[in-house]
């Protein structure tokens, strides 16, 4: 492998996703997060590979993850898909929201601001003519000090090309806790996740 692999960040739906440097790289250069997906399946390997070609095509933008590469890789007879991104170096907001509950403070203005950056990375996308389909404080990802919002994991997102909304956003996608209240009831004869 060319990669030195630091450690595990996370486990989603499809893969893991790890911490990782090249091993040509300068000693000095930032580790950066790799997706790495098992190509198990026909099904999975095309989502993957569908996530890679609408990430590549992206702008870039402060506020959406910057991706670096999309390739596939075999790994001890296995087949896997790999994204290479910016590693979001202050975890994500599931993990800020944790630790509010745990006691620690975040300035009101801070969390106006992260708020008003997710807005900004959704406007984006919304121009490119993207829709994420699972926003959720897992997917918002945390760079820097004060820390920076980068929108993340776009497994579920697709693109729409006509005037109006196609049926690639009627179909079931996405964490349910957070789904849109129009998929609930189309999917599920329901408006809302009850706790």
């Amino acid at each position: 492998s060319s990669y030195i692999y630091l450690g595990e960040l996370g486990r989603g739906t499809f893969g893991i996703t790890f911490l990782v440097k090249k091993k040509d790289d300068p000693e000095d250069a930032p580790p950066f997060a790799q997706k790495t997906v098992p190509a198990d399946s026909l099904l999975t390997a095309e989502k993957v590979q569908a996530e890679g070609r609408l990430v590549k095509g992206m702008t870039t933008h402060a506020n959406l993850v910057e991706y670096y590469d999309v390739f596939i890789a075999n790994a001890k007879g296995k087949m896997y898909i790999c994204i290479d991104m910016k590693w979001c170096d202050k975890g994500d907001m599931q993990k800020m929201l944790i630790r509010m509950q745990e006691g620690q403070t975040v300035p009101e203005v801070q969390l106006m601001q992260l708020f008003l950056e997710i807005f900004r990375g959704l406007e984006e996308l919304h121009r490119l003519r993207i829709i994420h389909r699972d926003i959720k404080p897992a997917n918002v990802g945390l760079v820097g000090d004060p820390p920076c919002v980068k929108l993340i994991d776009f497994g579920f997102a697709t693109q729409v090309n006509g005037t109006f909304a196609d049926k690639k956003t009627k179909t079931l996608g996405g964490t349910i806790a957070y789904m849109a209240k129009e998929i609930l009831e189309d999917f599920f004869g329901i408006d809302r996740i009850e706790n």
